[in-house]
């Protein structure tokens, strides 16, 4: 039997990506612009312009290979900081509530298809 790496702190490990995608508040709709830095099953890594309140409900919205429409995924923001000085990106994390199984065959397609990038 193995062990889970010293420190990995993750059920799900994320894989590096490079998507675009938009970030839409669940109750006020406002959308903002970001990109997906690494993906799992469980959650994202995002880059964006403006920070985002840890909590806020969101819905990421990213193409997937299989979907004519962008894949939606519900979920919450866990975290946020900005990565350096006020012309740095903000990155986040987003922490995925999985409410339809046809969402999560969907991202497992975009995991998929990432390995062969």
């Amino acid at each position: 039997m193995t062990m889970a790496r010293v420190g990995h702190f993750r059920a799900h490990e994320r894989r590096a990506v490079s998507i675009g995608a938009y970030l839409r508040h669940e109750r006020t709709g406002w959308v903002r612009e970001a990109h997906v830095l690494d993906l799992s099953l469980a959650g994202a890594g995002l880059a964006m312009a403006e920070p985002v309140e840890v909590g806020t409900p969101v819905v990421l919205e990213l193409a997937a290979p299989t979907l004519w429409d962008p894949l939606s995924l519900r979920g919450s923001v866990v975290w946020c900081q900005r990565s350096g000085g006020p012309e740095a990106p903000t990155r986040a994390g987003v922490a995925f509530e999985h409410d339809a199984p046809e969402s999560l065959v969907a991202l497992i397609d975009v995991l998929t298809t990432t390995i062969y990038e």
